[in-house]
């Protein structure tokens, strides 16, 4: 019975050896091992600083051009329609699809590459193109952020204080848009100059507007923003009336304020603000109570 059951842990453990070594021996076909990634040879990297200044200023002034011509991509809304339309019952043929990117900022790799050339043509190439509002979030978190705590002086350096931004505004994305931090922008940098560019579907007036709420120094209104009380500010060009709400936290709204369905701004609380020059957006007050 003894020699039995060490026979049986014997071949017991020869079973299990040959399991442990079976993957070894196995070495599939289709999966050759794979070279280590070579790293590029210094005579495939173009040497574009070594080239003289007058032509990497021509190389820049092109690449400006450019961007300025071919951005902002305005879409075919008829066309995607229909395409929507088309492909609302997918069928074996369409079903792995992939959702159509997003258009990418023309030359946007001279901005990443090193200090010189960011320094030489960011600035440049940020005042000379047009950030479609509905893009606007996306382009102010790359290319306006606070500058870090460590790398201050270099973040600074390639930062022009003075410098422009043109906005492209369009009729169906001024609806229910937050513009919030383009204000907090402004707040940041005073000598910043913003400018609202549109076409035929918008009406002058909606343009001028924002430009008054962007260059809006009434001391309130600048406090109101810089102590973060002031949450959102949306606007909306659907119905009669375009409206531009403003949310204001629980804790510094007034009691008029946290009434429901939209109350009216009590008397002389727009004039307050510096905002009754608004001829075209109707200012009205939200509660964020968050």
């Amino acid at each position: 019975m003894a020699c039995g059951k060490r026979q049986f842990k014997k071949r017991a453990r020869d079973e299990a050896d040959d399991e442990v070594q079976a993957p070894a021996t196995a070495c599939p076909a289709s999966a050759p091992p794979q070279p280590p990634a070579k790293r590029p040879r210094k005579e495939d990297i173009f040497p574009f600083l070594d080239l003289p200044r007058e032509l990497q200023d021509l190389i820049y002034d092109a690449a400006i051009e450019i961007t300025a011509r071919s951005w902002p991509v305005i879409p075919n809304r008829a066309l995607e329609k229909r395409s929507r339309k088309s492909t609302s019952f997918p069928s074996s043929s369409n079903s792995g699809d992939e959702p159509r990117p997003r258009p990418a900022f023309p030359f946007l790799g001279l901005t990443q590459t090193c200090t010189t050339i960011r320094v030489a043509f960011r600035g440049s190439w940020m005042e000379n193109h047009r950030i479609p509002l509905c893009e606007l979030e996306r382009y102010l978190s790359v290319f306006h952020r606070h500058p870090p705590v460590k790398d201050r002086h270099r973040f600074q350096a390639y930062v022009n204080t003075a410098g422009q931004l043109k906005v492209w505004l369009r009729e169906n994305e001024l609806h229910c848009r937050d513009i919030l931090r383009l204000l907090k922008l402004k707040l940041r940098l005073p000598d910043y100059t913003i400018i609202f560019e549109h076409g035929i579907d918008v009406k002058p007036n909606e343009a001028r507007d924002l430009t008054k709420l962007v260059n809006n120094k009434n001391p309130e209104w600048l406090r109101w923003l810089r102590g973060r009380i002031i949450t959102q500010v949306r606007t909306s060009c659907y119905g009669y009336v375009p409206e531009l709400t403003i949310v204001v936290r629980v804790g510094h709204a007034p009691d008029w304020m946290r009434t429901t369905f939209g109350p009216p701004a009590q008397e002389g609380f727009v004039e307050k603000f510096g905002l009754d020059g608004l001829k075209h957006w109707n200012p009205q007050f939200a509660v964020f109570y968050g």
